[in-house]
């Protein structure tokens, strides 16, 4: 897994001079990048996968991994099916994250279904990398009230977020999250 974010992009969002946090700043970015990577349930940069599923008896596999960016060979049965050499034609193709068979299907079986593809993004997002950003300076200063929700003085009250990914990172990354093949 890689870090969704720079050092220097944090300490200058965050107005961190010094080098006196640097250690403690790398640490918390790989932190947050696994935690924003966890709610979003994959990888955000791209990577080869190699799905083994099974086949369902019809023409079209949504593949797990988004944004699809290539596919490569597509195996039914032991069989490798050709890629389309155009749209309609005999052999298997990719439309967005799905990959349809013309001549072919995926066959009924367990395990008998495999795809070669590359998803992800080749850069990170911006928004992403927002996400993340405002989660590590999050854990940074949550550092001060540890276990502490609210707090009162002088007649004020604080509150202070508990959550791990603050409210408005989780509504960004929300539309990036992946969800289950169909």
């Amino acid at each position: 897994m890689a870090d969704l974010t720079t050092l220097a992009a944090v300490k200058a969002y965050g107005s961190i001079a010094g080098t006196e946090l640097d250690a403690l700043l790398t640490a918390l970015i790989s932190r947050a990048s696994a935690a924003v990577e966890n709610f979003l349930q994959g990888s955000v940069l791209s990577a080869s996968y190699t799905e083994t599923r099974n086949g369902t008896g019809g023409q079209a596999m949504l593949l797990a991994e988004y944004p699809v960016t290539a596919a490569s060979a597509v195996t039914v049965n032991g069989q490798v099916i050709p890629k389309a050499a155009a749209f309609g034609q005999t052999g298997w193709w990719l439309a967005d994250r799905t990959i349809l068979l013309v001549g072919y299907s995926f066959t009924r079986g367990r395990n008998n279904v495999q795809v070669t593809y590359t998803a992800g993004y080749a850069s990170v997002p911006g928004d992403i990398e927002q996400a993340v950003i405002e989660t590590v300076l999050l854990a940074l200063n949550r550092r001060g009230h540890i276990d502490i929700s609210s707090k009162a003085l002088a007649g004020e009250t604080i509150n202070f977020i508990t959550a791990d990914l603050t409210p408005s990172s989780k509504a960004v990354l929300n539309s990036y999250r992946r969800v289950a093949p169909l």
